[in-house]
């Protein structure tokens, strides 16, 4: 049985596909450090449908 600690981390703003601001400092930062803790860690970024700029 694997007991490995699973974690999937969902954010909107992922390096290299996507950076506004400093949440992508945090989505890349915080999968690294749990990886090293032997998480076994997934990212996922959810896709929008393009604004209509008014």
């Amino acid at each position: 049985m694997n007991n490995q600690l699973k974690a999937l981390y969902i954010s909107t703003e992922v390096y290299p596909f996507a950076k506004t601001g400093g949440l992508v400092d945090v989505s890349a930062f915080l999968p690294k450090s749990l990886r090293a803790l032997s998480y076994d860690v997934r990212i996922m970024m959810p896709k929008f449908k393009p604004s209509k700029k008014g």
